[in-house]
């Protein structure tokens, strides 16, 4: 079966599940240590089999998964709406060159490998 969508198609709101199929499935997440203001970023990418792919390059079809609620709707929000924030329609006209993809809430529980790499980058900083 053919897709139509053209390149960085947003598709609307789905359950953030495991029935998404096929699809690539990104889990992000985010940590900053307080005495310093230190940020960290990670990602996990798998496919639908649970398997861990070690680059985004090539793949479409990604459901981005992360458990920052505030994310999810500033993103979902500027679709419709614009944004004012510069951080904000960077990602998006990131996201818009490359997949086509989905941005969903899911809880904190299920996003834990993200969150572990996050917190461990900070451990490396620290020399």
């Amino acid at each position: 079966m053919s897709d139509k969508r053209p390149k960085g198609a947003f598709q609307a709101p789905i359950l953030c599940s495991n029935s998404f199929g096929s699809g690539i499935y990104l889990n992000t997440d985010g940590s900053v240590r307080l005495d310093d203001s230190f940020a960290t970023v990670a990602r996990v990418v798998r496919n639908q089999n649970g398997e861990w792919i070690t680059s985004l390059i090539g793949l479409d079809n990604v459901l981005i998964q992360t458990d920052n609620l505030e994310v999810v709707t500033a993103i979902q929000e500027s679709l419709t709406e614009g944004s004012n924030l510069g951080l904000i329609r960077r990602i998006l006209q990131l996201l818009f060159q490359s997949c086509h993809w989905n941005i969903c809430h899911i809880p904190r529980e299920e996003n834990q490998k993200a969150d572990r790499l996050a917190k461990l980058a900070h451990l490396d900083s620290q020399g």
